[in-house]
């Protein structure tokens, strides 16, 4: 009887003492709490440029998170366009370069039509300020005479848009279009009519003025046409590489490789160990560490393998430009530390 006694003696002893030796390694020791998963690369910074069946051009800037129009072109009515991008596939683009560049024959013809008229009213000063009225006067009547042939056939096509507008069968764009054609040309022949009466009765001195102001005003609608035309091109807003889509809308894409993002799934009671701002590092499968900074955890949840789990976004600096958006790696995230009595608990899991 004194020897059993003894022997269990001996071992609640023993048990004491690793129950207090493993209370004292359960806060001495830590582990690295490691999850094996699966990370999907995708770009941080990011833009589409898309084309609709109507024609519309329209660029779509995308940073995490965010999204919105960065260029937007409709065609008018009757409008002929063509558009040039002289970037290629996979090019290395920087920013401020032209990527896309869009030729309107109506805008195109606007200017034309301004800088001639501009050149012929410099040409008439110049004879003015050293010729005769006479041929200036005939002149002036014969750009009276052609103003108001334009006038008639641009009545003829308001009238009508007037009635198919009355009958929604056209846009209050287009609507618009020809009335303010219409009102311009009206405005033209006025403007022509005051030189023409300014030859007859005016002064030499006050035809001059006259047409010196007329020169400054053409310039000035030269500058603002030539200003729209420079929105018709699409610039680079940071540096990239592009690539070219095919049996889509989207004629193509450009990616920031310098900054990419890791989407991560994470299970969902591993959640809270996850803290927004914070770095954390993760090993790819390729032995490499790389420190990624977690920009955003998913409220959704999702089921994937019988496991409730929520994606996590990591952000990290592509040094080198080993990683490629759209490829997927074998990752290994390090959350932190855990304790012995949690690294059992979740070995035996």
């Amino acid at each position: 009887m004194i020897y059993r006694e003894k022997k269990y003696t001996l071992l609640a002893a023993i048990s004491v003492v690793l129950m207090v030796l493993l209370l004292i390694l359960n806060f001495v020791i830590s582990f690295d709490l490691r999850l094996q998963t699966i990370a999907n690369v995708t770009p941080y910074k990011s833009l589409d440029v898309i084309k609709y069946n109507n024609g519309e051009l329209e660029a779509r800037r995308y940073n995490f998170g965010k999204n919105y129009g960065l260029f937007t072109f409709v065609p008018e009515r009757g409008d002929s366009i063509e558009f040039e991008s002289l970037v290629v596939n996979s090019n290395k683009i920087n920013s401020g370069d032209t990527l896309l560049t869009i030729y309107s024959d109506q805008l195109q013809h606007e200017i034309i039509k301004l800088e001639a008229e501009l050149a012929n009213t410099i040409s008439e000063l110049k004879v003015f300020e050293t010729g005769e009225k006479p041929q200036l006067i005939e002149a002036a009547r014969n750009k009276i005479l052609l103003t108001e042939k334009i006038i008639e056939r641009q009545l003829l096509q308001f009238n009508r848009a007037d009635s198919l507008y009355k009958k929604k069968l056209i846009s209050s764009d287009e609507y618009e279009t020809y009335k303010y054609s219409l009102e311009q040309s009206k405005i033209q022949k006025t403007i022509y009519e005051e030189e023409l009466l300014n030859l007859m009765t005016g002064s030499k001195k006050e035809y001059i003025n006259f047409l010196n102001s007329k020169v400054m005003g053409l310039k000035d609608q030269l500058k603002s046409l030539r200003k729209r035309k420079s929105k018709h091109q699409l610039i680079a807003p940071f540096d990239g590489i592009v690539l070219q889509r095919f049996n889509s809308d989207t004629l193509f894409s450009v990616w920031d490789i310098d900054t990419l993002i890791l989407r991560i799934p994470v299970k969902e009671k591993d959640k809270d160990n996850l803290q927004t701002g914070k770095e954390y590092n993760i090993k790819l499968n390729n032995g490499n560490m790389i420190v990624g900074k977690l920009l955003r955890a998913e409220r959704e949840i999702k089921y994937i393998e019988n496991t409730n789990v929520v994606f996590c976004s990591f952000s990290f600096c592509n040094i080198y430009h080993k990683y490629n958006p759209g490829a997927f790696y074998p990752a290994e995230l390090i959350l932190g530390k855990i304790n012995l009595k949690e690294y059992l608990w979740r070995l035996f899991e």
